[in-house]
């Protein structure tokens, strides 16, 4: 989605820099097919078909637009990542990385929209997922990034 915003021009990074300016979602149908042309492009250049989806899905309509573009006989998932991170955390982080990564959002009144986006959308997901077993695997993430880092590098021992 990052490769995306950049591109000037582009009807999609028009669409995905406003809803993220907004702290809102971006819509299901954007994500999955950067999502899918993404995993394609680096399958065909490194034979790689293990990834990492980063922040995804963070609701239903996520969720359900991944189960309608992917085939599920030949894409699995293994399990799902919470990081768990108080509110008032994850405001101290993220205003800490506006002070130089340049991000818009990365503002107090767009991380407050994001948060309540995200208890209200992806908490559902969280649930959805803790109640099959062993697909959640949630983390504190209210730690050192060492200690955060060593746990879930952990998870990921013996996939590549």
């Amino acid at each position: 989605m990052r490769a995306e915003r950049k591109k000037t021009g582009s009807k999609l990074a028009d669409i995905i820099n406003y809803k993220i300016d907004k702290g809102e979602l971006v819509p299901s149908e954007i994500t999955v097919q950067l999502i899918q042309n993404a995993m394609h492009q680096h399958y065909t250049k490194n034979g790689c078909s293990h990834f990492v989806i980063d922040g995804f899905p963070r609701s239903f309509e996520n969720l359900e637009a991944w189960n309608k573009v992917m085939d599920s006989n030949k894409v699995k998932v293994q399990f799902v990542l919470y990081l768990d991170c108080p509110q008032s955390v994850m405001t101290k982080r993220l205003l800490k990385r506006g002070e130089t990564s340049g991000r818009s959002d990365d503002n107090e009144e767009i991380i407050k929209k994001r948060f309540e986006t995200a208890q209200k959308e992806t908490m559902p997901i969280v649930e959805h997922y803790e109640k099959q077993p062993g697909m959640l695997k949630n983390i504190s993430a209210d730690q050192t990034v060492e200690e955060v880092f060593a746990k879930v590098a952990a998870l990921f021992e013996g996939f590549c």
